[in-house]
């Protein structure tokens, strides 16, 4: 199985970072290694920088920045699916 590097954005909670290191991928929170507060367009920019995958809910801000940066991908979850079939659709990228 294909491992991937993972920053989850701000508001992406503890379940996925567990769900996804389970799943033997090297995950981190954006928040545990930057802070509260860090910019949008500064969280890509590292990513981008370094190869880094951000998991984010927040396609509004993400959607104009994505173009500007490289980046290994912004996958999106949305807050209203159930649980179970959100965390399922996380772990098949």
């Amino acid at each position: 199985m294909t491992t991937a590097r993972i920053l989850l954005d701000e508001h992406v909670g503890r379940v996925f970072e567990r769900l996804l290191r389970e799943r033997g991928h090297e995950v981190e929170q954006a928040k545990d290694r930057f802070g509260e507060y860090t910019t949008d367009d500064a969280l890509l920019q590292w990513c981008g920088d370094n190869g880094v995958v951000l998991v984010t809910n927040n396609a509004s801000d993400f959607e104009p920045l994505h173009r500007e940066h490289d980046h290994a991908g912004i996958p999106l979850y949305y807050e209203q699916a159930p649980k179970g079939p959100r965390a399922m659709n996380v772990t098949r990228v």
